[in-house]
């Protein structure tokens, strides 16, 4: 009796510990709306050694954009956000088809002095096929705003 009694407490504190941590990762999910921590943040991955084609990021309050030098920008109006316990997906539409969805995958570390980066363009009616881990295979380095190309 007193290990079923002490076995019905551990897994009340588990289904208790489980749950705030469930609250706390929805609090950072969203509809229509870039996470509060990738806002004002700008990164550049250089492809090359003299940055001719260099590619950068940055998210406003309802947008991610994706420009690459010497290119048109890619804005990508976000749908739904979320958080994962290593980093962010963001969904958003795509500005050249109606009909398809652009997912990015963004994982910070080194305090958001680097991210990982990546993003793929599906149908809406699919959903990726890999781990998030499959497509952010980029490294991204934090810029400051003066250093991005924003109305280039």
């Amino acid at each position: 009796m007193h290990r079923l009694k002490s076995a019905m407490i551990m897994l009340m504190a588990v289904i208790s510990f489980s749950f705030f941590f469930s609250i706390n990762s929805l609090a950072e999910s969203g509809y229509n709306k870039v996470p509060k921590v990738l806002i004002g943040k700008y990164w550049k991955i250089n492809k090359s050694k003299n940055g001719s084609s260099a590619k950068y990021f940055w998210g406003s309050k309802r947008e991610y954009v994706f420009k690459r030098v010497g290119k048109k920008k890619l804005v990508s109006k976000i749908h739904y956000s979320i958080k994962y316990h290593t980093g962010y997906i963001l969904i958003g539409s795509d500005p050249r088809s109606a009909n398809k969805y652009i997912w990015w995958y963004l994982r910070p570390f080194d305090h958001f002095k680097k991210i990982q980066v990546g993003f793929t363009t599906i149908s809406k009616k699919k959903t990726p096929k890999g781990l998030p881990s499959q497509y952010a295979k980029s490294i991204a380095y934090r810029i400051n705003k003066d250093g991005a190309p924003i109305h280039s």
